[in-house]
């Protein structure tokens, strides 16, 4: 199967980079085609812990090269402070490409991010995401292929500065030190700024294993997630025909990750969200704290309404279901299978954020475990409990669950079938 792609199927933090990481061992290409370095994949191997906020998780694994797509917005300073971290480690360096039509995040977008309070209002992660999207679709970004033009770069800066302080009272750099700094970022990275739409065709038609690896989830999609509670690109499996400029073939594998709970970091609105007890043991033994803002993630139990809406949007072909192990210990296990809403039961995903705010949640309770699975690694090493819980998110959704994570570690994972 030449074309792989691994999407988010609840609000993020799914544990997608676990499961590209993975995948990537077969494959020649791993592709980034949304957000920037608001993503935290985490990769934890023989090298240790890595948090990835834009080198494609895929790319880690020798013989599988890194392409950032013209959808993902770059900040030049996270990219080299991430390889430097990688570095570090001692892993191989990676391949990665950088699209010459991805979009630049500058100093000042994460200023007007704070300026104008888009942070505190809807819980961004004050990385710049945004603003730096919004310049891009008002034509008035700068592009990493601009910087092969050192002195529009600096008219660019120049100009931007007099704007931004007529604006704001101040603009957050200073013209020819930014100018420079990203005159030396591009002498670094001129030959690894290419075409990436054409480097992901050629493979593709070299019949090349591609991966296509999102950032967020599906129920932040700028479109069809909870909005305006959503992140500014589009996190979906229509996300790869925006931000690389391919089409996923009819037979491609689009595989939906979900934790065996369910995470929300910032505001909006969350049904199963548990404040009490449960929400705090699945925080405190999930290690639920965000990878690029180190913030608590409010946590509550599987929402298969939310799941069943974010397959339709993806069309699965499958699920990856990580974190199982969290759920160890427990006497018994709540799954959201509908909504109260308005008197009645319902199992469509509301369409407004108001409906969607009022919504309770319609629990069935499924017998938990008591084993600790973390070193379970075949489907009959699980307890009976786990399997029928799976099979029980099997049944409600009409989707196969083919892999699930019983810890952090690349090899803490359970090909089911």
């Amino acid at each position: 199967m030449p074309q792989v792609a691994v999407i988010g199927a609840q609000w993020g933090d799914e544990a997608k980079g676990k499961i590209v990481h993975f995948l990537a061992r077969e494959a020649e290409l791993a592709v980034r085609f949304n957000g920037g370095p608001n993503a935290g994949h985490t990769v934890q191997d023989a090298y240790g812990t890595v948090q990835l906020h834009l080198v494609p998780a895929g790319a880690l694994q020798p013989g599988c090269a890194g392409v950032i797509a013209h959808g993902v917005v770059v900040d030049p300073q996270v990219l080299e402070e991430e390889l430097d971290e990688i570095r570090r480690q001692g892993r191989p360096e990676p391949v990665v490409y950088l699209s010459d039509r991805a979009s630049l995040i500058l100093p000042h977008h994460r200023l007007v991010e704070e300026l104008e309070g888009t942070a505190r209002r809807i819980g961004t992660t004050r990385r710049g995401i945004g603003p730096a999207y919004q310049d891009r679709v008002a034509r008035r970004g700068l592009r990493l292929g601009d910087l092969a033009r050192p002195e529009l770069v600096l008219e660019y800066l120049t100009e931007l500065e007099a704007d931004l302080k007529g604006r704001y009272g101040k603009a957050g750099f200073v013209p020819k030190q930014l100018a420079d700094r990203l005159a030396r970022f591009y002498a670094a990275w001129k030959e690894r700024i290419v075409d990436s739409r054409a480097v992901v065709a050629r493979a593709l038609a070299e019949g090349q294993l591609v991966i296509f690896e999102g950032a967020q989830g599906t129920l932040l999609d700028l479109d069809l997630g909870t909005y305006p509670y959503v992140t500014s690109s589009t996190t979906t499996v229509h996300g790869i025909g925006w931000g690389v400029g391919v089409r996923l073939s009819e037979g491609a594998r689009v595989i939906g990750v979900s934790k065996a709970y369910t995470t929300r970091v910032g505001e909006g609105p969350f049904p199963t969200e548990d404040t009490g007890e449960g929400g705090e043991l699945l925080r405190r033994k999930g290690r639920e704290y965000g990878a690029t803002t180190g913030r608590p993630r409010r946590c509550g139990w599987l929402d298969l309404v939310a799941l069943r809406y974010a397959h339709e949007v993806n069309s699965f072909t499958e699920l990856a279901i990580t974190k199982l192990d969290v759920l160890s210990g427990l006497d018994e296990i709540p799954v959201c299978t509908a909504y109260d809403l308005e008197g009645k039961s319902v199992e469509e995903f509301p369409k407004t954020i108001a409906e969607l705010s009022v919504a309770r949640p319609r629990y069935v309770r499924l017998p938990g475990w008591k084993e600790d699975i973390r070193k379970a690694r075949c489907p009959s090493d699980l307890p009976r409990e786990a399997r029928s819980y799976i099979a029980f998110v099997e049944e409600v959704l009409g989707v196969p669950v083919t892999m699930a994570g019983v810890g952090p570690g690349e090899d803490e994972l359970i090909i089911l079938r």
